[in-house]
């Protein structure tokens, strides 16, 4: 795991306020630290801001996963668990109701952060898990560099740029 997110001054920067989401979207589209927080100051998808921070992204709230098509976002998946898949009730209706929220694709087969970084060796992705979020770049995980190890969590939603 890494974290090669700088600041317009040149230093690493770290998770002060819970700004996980703006860190991985740095790191997946190179930006400055500063510019991730004002992309997502701008586009509403901010839980709280913390002097003048990003506290938390709340992606629903600046308008679901389509408002990271504006970076470039190429698919957004649902990752559910394969027993979740619905005989009864077809993806293409599933899908219907989730487009709102910018949602392309279901996938079935839930995995930990830690696979999917592995079964993804190029591209660039956003990766959403419980109250977390992180980049993968080519098959590595980039983090905010917190103490904590996410590797092991299920990915909910993945973004992919």
């Amino acid at each position: 795991m890494r974290n090669y997110v700088k600041t317009k001054d040149g230093r690493n920067a770290g998770n002060k306020y819970g700004s996980c989401g703006v860190l991985a979207l740095a790191a997946i589209k190179g930006m400055r630290y500063e510019d991730a927080t004002a992309w997502t100051i701008k586009n509403k998808m901010f839980a709280k801001l913390v002097n003048g921070e990003v506290a938390g992204m709340d992606i629903m709230k600046g308008g679901g996963f389509a408002t990271f098509k504006k970076l470039g976002a190429k698919n957004v998946t649902r990752w559910w668990a394969k027993s979740w898949k619905s005989k009864e009730t077809p993806d293409a209706q599933i899908l219907k109701h989730m487009t709102k929220q910018g949602i392309d694709e279901l996938g079935y087969g839930r995995m930990k952060v830690e696979t999917f970084a592995k079964k993804h060796p190029r591209g660039r992705h956003l990766l959403v898990t419980t109250n977390h979020a992180l980049a993968c770049i080519h098959g590595e995980i980039y983090h905010n560099g917190g103490k904590w190890n996410f590797t092991n969590q299920l990915v909910d939603y993945s973004v992919e740029f």
